[in-house]
């Protein structure tokens, strides 16, 4: 066994070596954007191709995925979030449900997209299921991290939040938003997608004329500016899940006796929810999504997910209330 802790020493500080440069690198990519680099700044929203809705539209759905997250597509996206997809299409069929935006580049660039890199995410995604291989993809969700933080940074994130809300408003345009039509927009934001999509908010409000509401699926959140922008917050934690307590505690702005602070304002006004979702943990067999896990009313974790979600919708005019929902509501 001697030869072995060598080798492990030696991985384990390539890995510190690659966690350290993607952090130093991680705003670059978002001002290289800025600067004009990459392209598209200058794309008018309005001028979209859209596709045109049925007039029973209530409202739109973004889903911003977590750090896991690969690409905006069915080969990126896990089989529990194409299956919640299905259940959120089904339980809110009044509601377009957009999820093609990539919360984790400032110009919707997917990892396997046109960027240096793209090959080694790729391997990196292709030996997610593999022997090994989910300790390789950390790699992949340090990289989407630090992007969070550069959402969350005062100095960058103006310029990342503003890139993916231009994105996102850029998709619900294509998806049959009419700008200043006022529909309603739910962005819903899962782990560090949370974080993004409060700081996008603002972009898609002043772009689409759209009342936002922001859904945090165990976000960890920061006291962004974004909140005093938005209609209401509805942050959903499991009580199994610590993670989302590291918003609460980097952030001083989340600290209760910050009584200035954007977070601490809105919940003084009644703006912020705070749902708990049951023994449900942040990732695992036991997380929001999954599909065998179950409560111990024999509900499973992802159909409770998403009847909270369709009682948000619900509750706030922003769908029909269907049947099913009718009945758990005289139930409860």
């Amino acid at each position: 066994m001697g030869w072995l802790l060598p080798q492990l020493v030696t991985l384990a500080g390539v890995a510190l070596t690659a966690a350290l440069i993607i952090a130093w690198c991680s705003p670059f990519e978002a001002l290289g954007w800025w600067a004009g680099w990459s392209g598209g700044l200058d794309d008018d929203v309005g001028a979209l191709p859209r596709v045109v809705q049925p007039s029973t539209t209530r409202s739109y759905l973004v889903y911003l995925t977590g750090i896991g997250g690969f690409a905006p597509n069915e080969e990126g996206y896990s089989r529990r979030e194409l299956s919640f997809f299905d259940g959120l299409s089904a339980q809110l069929p009044d509601v377009v449900l957009v999820h093609d935006v990539f919360p984790f580049s400032v110009s919707n660039n997917p990892l396997d997209g046109q960027r240096q890199l793209a090959g080694l995410w790729s391997w990196l995604h292709s030996r997610v299921r593999k022997p090994g291989g989910a300790l390789l993809y950390n790699l992949v969700m340090t990289r989407n991290m630090m992007q969070v933080a550069v959402s969350s940074d005062r100095r960058y994130g103006p310029i990342y939040n503003y890139g993916v809300g231009r994105e996102i408003a850029q998709s619900l345009v294509r998806h049959g938003y009419r700008p200043d039509s006022y529909t309603p927009v739910v962005l819903l934001g899962v782990s560090g997608g949370g974080q993004v999509a409060l700081g996008a908010a603002p972009t898609v409000r002043a772009l689409l004329g759209a009342p936002v509401t922001v859904i945090s699926l165990a976000g960890v959140l920061s006291d962004d500016p974004g909140i005093d922008t938005i209609e209401h917050l509805y942050h959903l934690q499991g009580s199994r899940d610590r993670v989302p307590l590291l918003g609460a505690l980097l952030f001083p702005g989340r600290w209760p006796w910050v009584g200035h602070s954007n977070w601490n304002r809105a919940q003084h006004d009644g703006r912020i929810t705070l749902i708990d979702t049951g023994p449900m943990t942040h990732m695992g067999e036991h997380e929001y999504l999954a599909r065998r896990a179950v409560l111990p009313n024999g509900q499973r974790h992802v159909d409770h997910t998403i009847e909270l979600i369709e009682k948000i919708f619900v509750e706030e005019g922003l769908c029909a209330r269907t049947q099913q929902s009718a009945v758990s509501s005289q139930q409860g």
